[in-house]
């Protein structure tokens, strides 16, 4: 009997089937390749460094997006992400169990497609600098977590590692929305998204108190990214994490 492995092989990726999602940045559906076993395999593995597991998460979330949507990662944003990994997970299961109860997550992205949200781009003056801040898009957000990883992934994180790993996440997290910035008294300007190393030198040489304001769009950000998780009608919040894919 001949080998058909190739052919098979074959079947398989043309009957591979996608899903219509709903883009909360772009106000319209997109179709989205549902996960293979591999990539559903890749997530879960994704928890196994506990220091490191929420940069894992979303650089594997990242790769698998760039193999399932249509469009570029420059095209959607973090709370973009919230939505595809919730319609990525109700493919394999619907239901979901929080504090006992069970509820839908269809019910969840339906919900969603009623959401008005949108968190515009915008100049933030301080005492000695404008800042154009935005919600980064997911190519940028994967560039500077890889940046991480790399740095991080083959040390043994524990004592003062482990406390430079919690600061440089701070930083990098400040620095994802920041794109461009200007001395109000040279009107110097610099596009921080052109080099992250160097961006990311330059933002810690500034004054804390510069960044109160930003600090503040960002918390903005994040919670209208955890409205994409609530439960219909609950209060009650999805935790994507790595463990929301085994089922």
């Amino acid at each position: 009997m001949s080998n058909n492995f190739n052919d098979i092989l074959a079947d398989i990726k043309k009957i591979k089937t996608g899903v219509q999602v709903w883009v909360p940045s772009k106000k319209e559906n997109v179709e989205l390749k549902v996960l293979t076993l591999a990539q559903q395999k890749a997530i879960i593995e994704s928890s196994a460094d506990i220091n490191l597991s929420v940069l894992f998460f979303n650089s594997t979330i990242s790769k698998i997006l760039e193999q399932n949507l249509p469009d570029k990662l420059t095209s959607y944003n973090t709370i973009d992400r919230v939505q595809f990994a919730i319609a990525l997970r109700r493919q394999i299961k619907n239901e979901i169990s929080i504090d006992g109860g069970n509820y839908l997550l269809e019910q969840v992205l339906a919900e969603n497609k009623l959401r008005e949200s949108y968190i515009a781009p915008k100049v933030i003056e301080s005492t000695n600098y404008k800042f154009s801040v935005r919600v980064p898009n997911l190519e940028y957000d994967n560039r500077v977590n890889n940046l991480l990883l790399k740095r991080y992934k083959d040390e043994s994180i524990r004592g003062n590692k482990l406390k430079s790993l919690i600061s440089d996440l701070f930083v990098s997290e400040l620095f994802k929305f920041i794109e461009k910035i200007e001395v109000q008294s040279s009107n110097n300007v610099l596009d921080l998204t052109a080099n992250i190393t160097q961006g990311l030198e330059l933002i810690e040489s500034i004054d804390s108190k510069e960044f109160v304001d930003i600090v503040t769009y960002i918390n903005n950000v994040r919670a209208e990214e955890k409205k994409y998780t609530q439960i219909p009608n609950k209060d009650l919040y999805i935790d994507i994490v790595p463990d929301f894919f085994v089922v």
